[in-house]
């Protein structure tokens, strides 16, 4: 397969992600910062490898295919990905231009869909097309709805101050928990000798569950803190 195609099918899904997030924030964060916290994304990948080789060493230390599953889902994957997105994330939520709860969203998806760039590459040149396409529908989104949930709880601490669902616990319990569990099916069913189609199938349908559950929070959150915004500014324009 020509190298050209394999990286469209990679870079492709999050791109467009990523304009879909810029495109629909009634005010536009600027360019530069935009592009730099896809970019920052991409590096957390090297990040995240780097933080998991040493657990990757030491070996899986569960035999239940379940255990297994969540050892490596959580451990290996949601955690030091999901801490790694939120180191470099912190430096857009700090920024000057992070001024109201929804460019937390923003910034937060771009810097995830970065990653999902960066990760799909590293899929894709292994697997083939296919996995690009599979991707496309289910990791790029998941990252996506991971990383929104999480600026929306930094910018939200930060804007509004104290209150539910705002500050650093929700900012990394949660995404860790939805990435988790959107891994944890499919980690366990590779290691039961499920038949191909039947671990596919499985585990494709325990990772849109958790996809659909992540979209619906990310709109639902985005929607209370909008007409939120909508009344405070409301009530101070009286």
């Amino acid at each position: 397969m020509e190298l050209p195609a394999l990286l469209a099918v990679s870079v492709g899904p999050p791109v467009a992600s990523a304009a879909w997030f810029y495109l629909r924030d009634r005010e536009r964060e600027p360019l530069g910062a935009v592009v730099w916290a896809f970019l920052a994304g991409a590096i957390v990948v090297a990040v995240a490898v780097f933080a998991v080789v040493p657990l990757a060493r030491l070996g899986v230390p569960f035999a239940h295919p379940w255990a297994h599953g969540a050892y490596v889902a959580f451990a290996l994957a949601a955690i030091p990905e999901e801490l790694a997105k939120y180191l470099f994330l912190r430096r857009h939520i700090r920024s000057h231009h992070c001024d109201e709860p929804m460019d937390g969203m923003v910034y937060g998806a771009l810097v995830s869909l970065g990653f999902a760039a960066a990760e799909n590459v590293l899929y894709v040149l292994q697997g083939g097309l296919s996995v690009g396409f599979w991707r496309a529908f289910t990791a790029v989104p998941l990252h996506a709805s991971c990383g929104a949930l999480m600026g929306l709880a930094l910018a939200s601490r930060k804007l509004l101050g104290p209150g539910p669902g705002r500050g650093l616990l929700p900012a990394l319990v949660v995404p860790i928990l939805i990435h988790g569990l959107y891994d944890w099916p499919l980690m366990a069913l590779s290691q039961r000798g499920e038949p191909e189609y039947a671990e596919a199938l499985l585990g494709t349908m325990g990772n849109l569950g958790v996809l659909v559950v992540a979209i619906v929070w990310v709109r639902m959150h985005s929607t209370w803190l909008r007409g939120h915004q909508d009344g405070r500014v409301a009530r101070r324009d009286a």
